[in-house]
């Protein structure tokens, strides 16, 4: 349920935009590899996040995509120029507060931490894609890079080790 629900609340308001179904194939993709990359053991540099980012939007800027038309009719020399002044404001101005904007894996890693902090008993850094709504919302936690952090839940070890057990879990009355 939570896909149907978090997809409808995610899409819904791209459609009401008029997005196209071809747009909306490119974001579900971009969102899933996104999602993938915040739960991967990996460390990337802010600007290099915001100049891949802003690789992205020039590229579908000078190739027409998205019905975007600024470079339409453009020479080649236009066209790379463009571009490369795209990669440019991506990697020193996007980069820069990318995080603020984007999740990463060092901020998410923190939402799958054992020890919450006293002050968010309710949970942290609930964002897939976008931190910006935790920042907005105050749930945002990164003391550090979060490398060596215990992760799980209190109760972890009496949780069932195999799936049924664990896709029944939340159906079952639990003993105390």
């Amino acid at each position: 349920m939570e896909t149907i629900v978090y997809r409808t609340i995610e899409y819904l308001p791209l459609a009401l935009l008029g997005i196209g179904l071809y747009d909306f194939f490119i974001i579900h993709l971009f969102t899933l590899a996104y999602g993938h990359y915040n739960h991967a053991n990996v460390s990337i540099p802010g600007k290099f996040v915001g100049l891949f980012l802003a690789a992205i939007i020039g590229t579908a800027i000078v190739t027409s995509s998205f019905d975007i038309t600024i470079l339409k009719d453009a020479n080649l020399f236009t066209t790379i120029s463009a571009f490369i002044l795209i990669c440019l404001a991506g990697y020193y101005v996007l980069g820069p507060r990318v995080k603020y904007i984007f999740n990463s894996p060092e901020m998410h890693i923190w939402h799958h931490g054992f020890d919450m902090p006293k002050d968010k008993p309710n949970g942290i850094n609930f964002g897939l894609t976008l931190a910006i709504w935790d920042y907005l919302f105050k749930t945002n936690y990164m003391p550090y890079n979060g490398r060596d952090l215990r992760l799980g839940f209190p109760g972890i070890e009496k949780f069932p080790q195999h799936f049924s057990g664990q896709f029944f879990h939340g159906f079952l009355r639990q003993k105390n």
